[in-house]
C-alpha cells in the first residue's frame, strides 16, 4: 500500500465506484425521462405537434447591465 491512512486508500475504490454509478445513470436513465419528456410534450420536438409546451414562469422587473469599464 502507498499509504498508511486507511481513507486515501480506499479512495480510488470509491471513485471508480462512483464513476460506474454515474455513468449507469446516464446510459439508462437519461435516454428513458427524454423519451418521456418528448412523449409528454415536455421538449421542442412535442411541442412542435400541437401539445403544450413547459412554461417557465417570466421574470419581473427589468434586469440592468453593468456600464462597461
Amino acid at each position: 500500500m502507498v499509504s498508511d491512512i486507511r481513507m486515501l486508500r480506499d479512495f480510488g475504490f470509491v471513485t471508480v465506484v462512483d464513476l460506474t454509478v454515474s455513468l449507469a445513470g446516464v446510459m439508462v436513465v437519461l435516454p428513458a425521462v427524454l423519451v418521456l419528456a418528448e412523449r409528454r410534450g415536455l421538449l421542442g420536438a412535442g411541442a412542435r405537434a400541437g401539445r403544450p409546451r413547459l412554461r417557465l414562469p417570466r421574470r419581473r422587473g427589468r434586469v440592468e447591465r453593468a456600464p462597461a469599464a
